[in-house]
């Protein structure tokens, strides 16, 4: 468990190390929000699910698409396709090729399902909580996840509490300055998101570049769903990112979907 949630991060403090640092709290909230749903698989490992968002029930299909063009001229496009589902008491479900990830946060479990073999693993659940400032008001078995931004610099920390031992995550990261729009509401999928737009300059000279280097993010969240509903990161090192939340259905969803299916065979795992 603590090397996973290592792990986990540093894989968030390296994320954010993309993003601007010289932005509110809010927004950096919002980023830190949005990497720990992007390494929702390594935590979900751990049965680690972030506090569930109640009354705002969806489906949808999360598409992350990546470009890049090479200097020869050749393009590479890749893109991937998740179907998501979440109730009103806040139960997710992601469906990913053959695997099934269930996790409900009223049973306090999480499902991991195997469609071509019929199986499901079944195991206890523990709980990320975003919080403004320091540790405080820590108990049971809940993760916390704190964050401070000051002079440019990121400090990401988690702790995870069990069985009253404290096992810690600590990573301090200087990034350079950026600058944020913000680019008003948008209607996106029969929901208004709200955009803002970084741009973060690499200098010339700071990674051996001979001019500088713009890298440019787009963000839009949707404060009913309480997701993001898009993001757009164009990097001329890598090319094109773009992750959108497409084909959302508002309302709640087939109740069975949060279930294991019948006849499959279930693994308890502690």
């Amino acid at each position: 468990m603590k090397t996973i949630l290592v792990i986990a991060g540093m894989t968030i403090v390296a994320a954010l190390g993309a993003a601007a640092q010289d932005e509110d709290q809010k927004i950096v909230m919002d980023k830190l929000k949005l990497e720990l749903a992007r390494t929702a698989k390594l935590t979900a490992e751990a049965g680690v699910m972030r506090q569930p968002v109640m009354g705002a029930p969806f489906s949808g299909t999360e598409v992350s698409e990546s470009a890049q063009t090479l200097a020869d001229g050749t393009k590479i496009h890749n893109e991937h396709q998740t179907q998501v589902y979440r109730d009103g008491a806040g139960r997710t479900r992601r469906e990913m090729g053959n695997t099934i990830v269930i996790m409900d946060p009223v049973a306090k479990v999480r499902y991991s399902i195997d469609t071509e073999h019929k199986t499901a693993i079944a195991m206890p659940m523990n709980f990320v909580k975003i919080q403004a400032g320091g540790r405080g008001g820590i108990g049971g078995n809940d993760q916390f996840v704190t964050y401070s931004v000051s002079q440019g610099y990121a400090a990401t920390s988690g702790v995870f509490v069990k069985d009253g031992q404290d096992m810690q995550v600590k990573v301090i990261k200087k990034e350079a300055r950026a600058n944020t729009e913000d680019l008003g509401p948008q209607a996106m999928e029969g929901v208004v998101a709200q955009g803002t737009r970084t741009t973060r300059t690499i200098e010339a000279g700071e990674i051996g570049n001979d001019r500088p280097i713009n890298i440019t993010s787009e963000r839009w969240y949707s404060e009913q769903l309480q997701t993001i509903m898009m993001t757009r990161q164009n990097d001329p090192r890598s090319g094109e990112n773009i992750f959108k939340l497409t084909n959302v259905k508002l309302g709640e969803p087939d109740a069975g979907l949060f279930q294991v299916p019948a006849g499959y065979q279930v693994t308890e795992r502690k």
